[in-house]
């Protein structure tokens, strides 16, 4: 039969008594032999509670060692097998701690690179868990967020009410949500219920941001509508001097040349667009990538005004080229430039007053340089500014049309310039005229 460690230590203490109980019992008188006996029975005792104490001291710093996370901690052999179970405990609890302390620091590693912000909450709407994404979002203080409600929190209508509903019917939910930080971002926010053995243990909320889409799907919105009232009007022009011709004008000798002039006109204005389209379609694809070569600023723009010259004659306009000095070449594509030459250049003629003035200038800056295209025309409205490198966007729809202008050519200059790494800005006064500037890397 096997005994316990109690057993055992009875049997033990036993054992070491009895010899000493024997002795004082045929040795000694009755008095002192009983004196002897309980006292030898006391020393046993004592001995033996020492020994005790020793090893219950030394089991119990272990348990305080694992209480406090120290599962390297081992107790020391005890009989019973009470160490090797308790170190095999340790061991396990260990091994499970470490995977759990790894899984966490995979899962924040995780949540901090995720560029979708997330938030989780408990069943009761305590902020669990708030991403780096979402804290730089709404301008949250992560720590002083979490155990906190997600209403007092996060503090936006949208992400509450979609928090509240998952928490409510704890079935999924989706909606497009719309945040104002520096400017307006749309997100598509989903949220789902997180569940333990079937009980509601919390939310969990995901924002995917779809600005650019939406952005696009505007762009492309307002393209199709721009494109189709741009080619309706010549169009229009086209059909309705041709029906005029067709209906006997061709015998109206004093205005068919008119006539036929006019269709003339409108046929070149839609050659001219949707060359325009076309470029600033593979502009956009990278179909048209510049081939740097060191470039001649200063040079080309005086080539410009040479070939803008007899535009600008007939506005009584003068262009002029202002010295330069100093200036690195540009690295650059030697027909882009040209065209972003052009079309600025021509807007500042066309736009300006007559007998207005236009200056072109080279000069260096930041490592690379800068070129300035600047007009003496009524400028630009201070609520335009922002929206003249848009595709047909016009200040003056009028008297652009009137001019020839397809509304395509700053947002060609715009794309062109990005190309090259450079950037583009403009400024204006009214009145005081405009000044369109973009940079160039040096080659």
């Amino acid at each position: 039969m096997r005994l316990g460690p109690g057993r055992r230590a009875a049997l033990a203490l036993a054992a070491l008594a009895a010899p000493l109980v024997w002795i004082a019992v045929h040795l000694l008188p009755p008095t002192a032999a009983a004196a002897a006996a309980v006292t030898a029975l006391v020393a046993a005792a004592w001995a033996f509670g020492y020994g005790v104490d020793r090893r219950l001291a030394d089991l119990l710093g272990v348990l305080r060692r694992l209480a406090a996370g120290d599962f390297a901690a081992r107790a020391p052999e005890l009989e019973g097998g009470l160490s090797a179970e308790l170190n095999a405990l340790a061991e396990r609890v260990g091994r499970a701690l470490t995977g759990l302390t790894r899984d966490k620091a995979q899962l924040e590693a995780v949540l901090d690179q995720m560029t979708e912000a997330v938030v989780a909450v408990d069943a009761e709407g305590r902020v669990l868990v708030v991403n780096p994404a979402l804290s730089r979002l709404l301008g949250v203080d992560e720590a002083a967020a979490r155990g906190r409600s997600y209403l007092e929190s996060l503090r936006h209508n949208g992400i509450s009410a979609l928090l509240g509903a998952v928490l409510r019917d704890r079935r999924p939910a989706a909606q497009e949500v719309r945040i104002v930080a520096r400017e307006e971002l749309v997100f598509d926010a989903h949220a789902a219920p997180l569940l333990e053995d079937g009980r509601l243990a919390g939310a969990l909320l995901v924002l995917h941001d779809i600005t650019r889409l939406r952005r696009l799907e505007q762009v492309r919105r307002d393209f199709v509508a721009n494109v189709g009232h741009e080619l309706r009007t010549p169009l229009v022009s086209i059909k309705g001097f041709a029906e005029t011709l067709r209906e006997g004008a061709l015998d109206d000798r004093e205005h068919r040349v008119e006539f036929v002039r006019t269709i003339e006109e409108h046929a070149d204005r839609l050659s001219k667009l949707v060359d325009d389209l076309l470029d600033l379609t593979a502009i956009e694809s990278g179909h048209r990538a510049p081939r740097f070569e060191a470039t001649d600023a200063p040079a080309l723009c005086a080539e410009v005004v040479r070939e803008l010259a007899p535009q600008a004659a007939a506005r009584a306009v003068r262009v002029e080229v202002l010295p330069s000095a100093g200036v690195p070449p540009a690295r650059a594509d030697r027909d882009q430039l040209r065209q972003i030459l052009v079309n600025l250049a021509d807007n500042a003629i066309k736009y300006n007053e007559e007998g207005g003035l236009v200056e072109l200038s080279v000069e260096p800056w930041e490592g690379g340089l800068r070129v300035t295209v600047r007009d003496t025309g009524p400028g630009i409205p201070e609520a335009d500014l922002p929206r003249v490198f848009e595709r047909f966007y016009r200040v003056d729809k009028a008297r652009a049309r009137e001019a020839g202008g397809t509304g395509l050519g700053l947002s060609i200059v715009k794309h062109l310039v990005e190309a090259h790494g450079g950037k583009v800005s403009v400024e204006s006064r009214q009145p005081g005229g405009s000044s369109f500037r973009f940079t160039l890397r040096a080659a």
